[in-house]
């Protein structure tokens, strides 16, 4: 399928904000077309890692069973992401790539949850949505704390790997 996307290398980046939210020329959102969505099982990623599926076949499998399809197809509410994009289709596009996150709950989909967080915030800020974009903030604040507490030192430098294997929840 086609999906438009935002090309970075367009518009050079020459300062950022205190997290890292890129400074756009005026009406330029590149948030907008930051996540792809299959208009068929609308599993949702970041364009650039749109190829990364899952871990199984299994996972894959119980993905794209036709009640899952049918519930993710429901959440989307009738939104199409393969053309243009306004803030509602973009929001959207995240909590379709954020559900996936907490859906698999493997490792490196913890950071990406929290990037998604962060960008959502980055959205609702160009956007002029100030109470959305404290709410993802937070979310990500804590997502991010969360993941990297057990690695947190105890005072007297970093703690040791079976230290930092004791603190990380069952899987991770």
């Amino acid at each position: 399928f086609e999906a438009l996307r935002f090309k970075k290398l367009m518009f050079p980046v020459s300062e950022t904000d205190t997290d890292f939210c890129p400074a756009c020329p005026p009406g330029i959102v590149p948030e907008l077309y930051a996540i792809t969505v299959c208009p068929e099982c609308f599993y949702a990623n970041h364009s650039g890692r749109f190829e990364r599926f899952f871990g199984s076949p299994k996972e894959r499998k119980v993905f794209l069973e036709e009640g899952n399809s049918l519930n993710r197809r429901k959440f989307a509410g009738g939104l199409s992401f393969s053309g243009r994009r306004d803030f509602f289709e973009a929001l959207k596009s995240f909590e379709l790539a954020g559900n996936h996150c907490m859906d698999i709950r493997r490792a490196e989909w913890d950071s990406f949850y929290g990037d998604l967080m962060l960008k959502t915030s980055w959205l609702c800020r160009r956007m002029g949505m100030h109470l959305q974009e404290q709410e993802a903030q937070i979310r990500a604040l804590q997502h991010y704390m969360e993941i990297y507490r057990p690695y947190l030192g105890t005072g007297s430098g970093f703690p040791r790997k079976a230290e930092i294997m004791d603190r990380l929840p069952v899987g991770k």
